[in-house]
C-alpha cells in the first residue's frame, strides 16, 4: 500500500545521517502522473495541451548534499526547474557534488496527453551515499514542484527497502508568488522559504488547492521505488567512500548510464544463446 505523505520529507526506518548497510543496490524509481481535471478540477488549466509535469532530475547522494528541503531557499537550478521546467542548472549544480553524489538521476517529463504516464529512472545507493532526492516542475505554474528531499533507502536491519512507494503532493518554491497555475510572473524577491502548499496555505481562496472545509488534497502524483539488485561488498568507513569518489576522476554517473549498461548487457546475453543456439 502506498504511503500517502502531504510532506515528502526525510523518509526511511534510520536517521538519514546513518546507514550500516555494507551491501550496495540498484534501484528503479517509477514515477506516476495522477494529476487531472478530474481530480483537481478547481481552476484546472483551461489551455489543457500545456499540462506536464517536467523532466525529472536527482540524485543519489550522502546526508553532507541538500539538493533542496522543507524551509531552505531554492537554489539557482531549483528556481531554473520550478520557473521553466528546465533540468540544466540543476544538473550542473550536482555535479558539482562530485564525492557527495553517487547517481543523478534523470527521467522524461511527462506531457499531455499523457500527463497520467509513467517514467522511470535507475539508481545505486552505497553506505555513504544512502539518500534520494529529486524535483518535477508541475506546469503550468508559477513555481510549483512535486518531489522527495533526503528520502533513506537504508534499514536499521543494515540492509535496503525492498519496495516503497508515496504520494507527491506540490510544493512552493519560494521563487515567485503566483497564485494560480497562470499567474503572471511576479518574482519574490528576495526569495522565500520552501513550503508544501496546503488546502489553507496560500490562504487565498484564488488558490486551486484553497478548501474552507477540508485538509484533504488529492495527490498529484506517485513515486515507487524498487529494488533491483543488490552486490555484496565488505564494510567501509564513510572516508573511504569519499577518498575513492575523488580519486576516481569520472563523472559521476547518470540514470542512462545504468539504463545503457543494462541495454548492452541484454543485447550480449541475446547474443550468446543465439551463438549456443547455432553451436548445438
Amino acid at each position: 500500500m502506498p504511503i500517502s505523505a502531504g510532506f515528502t520529507a526525510p523518509g526511511g526506518e534510520n536517521s538519514i545521517n546513518e546507514c550500516c548497510a555494507c551491501d550496495e543496490a540498484k534501484y528503479e524509481v517509477t514515477f506516476e502522473g495522477l494529476w487531472s481535471r478530474n481530480t483537481h478540477p478547481k481552476d484546472y488549466p483551461s489551455l489543457e495541451h500545456l499540462t506536464h509535469f517536467s523532466d525529472i532530475i536527482g540524485a543519489s547522494h550522502s546526508p553532507r548534499y541538500t539538493m533542496w528541503t522543507y524551509d531552505g531557499y531554492a537554489s539557482d537550478g531549483l528556481k531554473e526547474l520550478a520557473e521553466w521546467g528546465n533540468t540544466q542548472k540543476y544538473e550542473q549544480e550536482i555535479r558539482e557534488q562530485t564525492s557527495e553524489v553517487r547517481t543523478i538521476l534523470k527521467a522524461r517529463g511527462l506531457w499531455f496527453p499523457d500527463v497520467q504516464g509513467t517514467t522511470r529512472a535507475m539508481f545505486h545507493v552505497d553506505k555513504y551515499h544512502h539518500l534520494v532526492s529529486l524535483a518535477s516542475m508541475l506546469g503550468p505554474s508559477p513555481d510549483w514542484v512535486v518531489g522527495v528531499s533526503m528520502m533513506n533507502l537504508c534499514l536499521k536491519n543494515c540492509s535496503w527497502i525492498n519496495e516503497k512507494s508515496l504520494f507527491l503532493y506540490p510544493w512552493d518554491a519560494g521563487v515567485d508568488s503566483g497564485i494560480t497555475y497562470m499567474s503572471p510572473n511576479s518574482p519574490s524577491i528576495p526569495r522565500e522559504p520552501i513550503k508544501p502548499i496546503t488546502t489553507s496555505d496560500p490562504n487565498d481562496p484564488r488558490s486551486p488547492f484553497y478548501n474552507a472545509n477540508s485538509d484533504v488534497m488529492p495527490p498529484f502524483a506517485r513515486l515507487t521505488f524498487r529494488k533491483e539488485k543488490v552486490y555484496p561488498s565488505e564494510c567501509k568507513d564513510p572516508s573511504e567512500y569519499v577518498l575513492a569518489w575523488r580519486s576516481a576522476g569520472a563523472e559521476t554517473e547518470t540514470s542512462e548510464d545504468i539504463e545503457n549498461k543494462n541495454t548492452m548487457h541484454r543485447k550480449f546475453m541475446d547474443t550468446v544463446v543465439v551463438v549456443q543456439r547455432y553451436l548445438r
